[in-house]
């Protein structure tokens, strides 16, 4: 009876281990598409802002207040891992 209780035991600390080692691989995906996409986005973003300061300074300035703004939101919150819907509406 000792036996099956160690036994059991051990594996319920397996399972848990296992189960924390996922999250963690898990949160490590989620960091690297975020880092990821941040290039992309500066780099598409600036594109866009070049080609309208060519066509119209005040378009491309009020565009490059836009995109600061955008970017700044996305800084702050680059730690959370859940946004509520809400405070992305309101955004």
């Amino acid at each position: 009876m000792e036996n099956w209780k160690k036994t059991a035991v051990e594996a319920a600390q397996h399972k848990l281990r296992a189960s924390k080692h996922k999250q963690a691989a898990m949160a490590a995906e989620l960091q690297a598409l975020k880092l990821q996409i941040d290039p992309h986005f500066i780099f598409n973003n600036l594109s866009v802002l070049s080609e309208l300061i060519l066509e119209d300074q005040q378009l491309g300035y009020d565009y490059s207040e836009k995109f600061a703004r955008v970017y700044r939101y996305l800084l702050v919150n680059s730690k959370k891992d859940i946004i509520a819907v809400e405070e992305e509406l309101n955004f």
